[in-house]
C-alpha cells in the first residue's frame, strides 16, 4: 500500500511551473520521506498527479554513483502527468530540481503526529561538552 498526503508536508519550493513537496509516503513499513513534484496551481485541482521520488530512490539521482538511465525514465515518466513538454531542456530542468533537494529530503525526519499538538518544549544542555539538545513535549488529538 502506498499513499501521500500534501497536507501534511516539512517544506515547499516553487520552480516555476513546478512546485517541490518534502513530504513523507506511506509504505508497507510506514511512513518514509519523499519528493513530490506537483505542477504548480495544480495543488487542489482534479489534473494534480503528485510524481514522487521516495527518500530509498534518490541515490539513482546523485551524479557520482546515480544511475543515469533509470534516472532518465523516472523523469520522462513525471513529464505527461506533470504536463510538461516532452524535451530534453524539460527533462533536464525535473531532473536539476530532484538534485536540488536530495539532502532537504535526507533531512526531512520522522513524520509528525497529524492531529498532536505541542504543549511544551524541553532544552537540555550538556554540562561537559555544551552541546544543547532541544524536543517538543506533544498531545496526541
Amino acid at each position: 500500500m502506498y499513499a501521500i498526503d500534501l497536507s501534511t508536508i516539512a517544506w515547499h519550493r516553487k520552480h516555476g511551473h513546478i512546485t517541490v513537496y518534502g513530504t513523507w509516503i506511506r509504505t508497507d513499513s510506514g511512513w518514509r520521506p519523499a519528493l513530490a513534484l506537483v505542477r504548480t496551481g495544480d495543488e487542489t485541482s482534479d489534473h494534480c498527479v503528485p510524481c514522487i521520488v521516495s527518500m530509498d530512490r534518490l541515490w539513482v539521482f546523485d551524479e557520482q554513483i546515480g544511475d543515469e538511465v533509470k534516472a532518465g525514465e523516472i523523469v520522462a515518466g513525471f513529464i505527461d502527468p506533470l504536463r510538461l513538454s516532452a524535451d530534453a531542456r524539460t527533462a533536464i530542468y525535473l531532473l536539476s530540481i530532484i538534485r536540488d533537494h536530495m539532502g532537504d529530503v535526507l533531512n526531512i525526519g520522522v513524520r509528525p503526529d497529524v492531529g498532536a499538538r505541542v504543549v511544551g518544549e524541553v532544552r537540555v544542555t550538556n554540562s561537559e561538552t555544551g552541546k544543547t539538545r532541544e524536543a517538543e513535549i506533544v498531545e496526541n488529538a
